[in-house]
């Protein structure tokens, strides 16, 4: 689910995405300040808090969270 929704496996904002090499799913949930992992099947399997993550990119088993920060017209 996409939108303002911060349960586990839903974003609000979802961007960058990766794969490892294993299959698992990697996802920048942007407003809500994670990254997380799904299996190869698409089951939810755990987060990291990461501020504004935007773009991600995995080499082996490492990952790469590209977090700008936001801007915010006046």
């Amino acid at each position: 689910v996409n939108g303002a929704n911060s349960g586990n496996g839903d974003f609000n904002q979802a961007r960058g995405m990766g794969f490892d090499s294993s299959g698992n799913v990697y996802v920048a949930d942007l407003w809500n300040d994670r990254v997380q992992k799904f299996n190869s099947s698409g089951d939810y399997v755990t987060k990291w808090t990461v501020d504004y993550p935007e773009y991600l990119m995995i080499d082996s088993d490492l990952i790469y969270v590209a977090s700008p920060e936001p801007q915010f017209d006046d």
